[in-house]
């Protein structure tokens, strides 16, 4: 989460920061509100506890992860933390924070300033903030049609329609 909230400040997308889950006091009419569990607890040690509890997990580094903007953020996020404990903490508290002015700006009349609800998915009707969903920007990149199945990778790096052996797609490997 503290990743997302840094590539948030540093591309001065304060709509982005608005919409960071949990949704549970502002939820959406159509989606189930998104909650995150495990929001203050550090991947390291998510990951530590699975590894003492021998859960089934996919642990490998995703191959076109290092060259992401994301994991730049990761190190960066990373070494901070290293430097000064709790910043990871700290760059959190300040989304939620952010939300919560955000939430006062509105209960004093400021109705404009909330970000605008997600809209129905032009092409097959799913919400979405974009113009139109991920799942459709994928098919498009994949060249996949709806009610298709999903052909080999052409794009093998992406991994997508791949899975690992315990079911956890190959694409899923983005940091908590």
């Amino acid at each position: 989460m503290a990743q997302t909230v840094l590539m948030n400040v540093a591309n001065a997308d304060l709509e982005r920061t608005l919409r960071l889950a949990p949704h549970t006091a502002t939820p959406v009419d159509g989606l189930a509100p998104r909650i995150v569990p495990l929001r203050w607890v550090p991947e390291q040690e998510i990951h530590l506890y699975a590894l003492h509890k021998s859960l089934p997990m996919h642990h490998e580094e995703c191959p076109n992860a290092r060259g992401a903007l994301r994991w730049r953020h990761r190190e960066m996020v990373a070494q901070m933390e290293a430097d000064v404990p709790g910043t990871r903490h700290g760059l959190v508290r300040m989304a939620d924070q952010i939300k919560g002015l955000r939430n006062q700006v509105v209960a004093l009349g400021g109705e404009g300033q909330r970000p605008a609800p997600p809209e129905p998915c032009p092409r097959c009707g799913s919400l979405t903030s974009g113009l139109q969903c991920k799942a459709c920007d994928m098919r498009d990149l994949l060249g996949v049609g709806e009610g298709q199945s999903t052909p080999e990778p052409t794009h093998p790096g992406l991994g997508v329609g791949r899975s690992n052996d315990i079911g956890v797609p190959a694409a899923s490997c983005s940091p908590l």
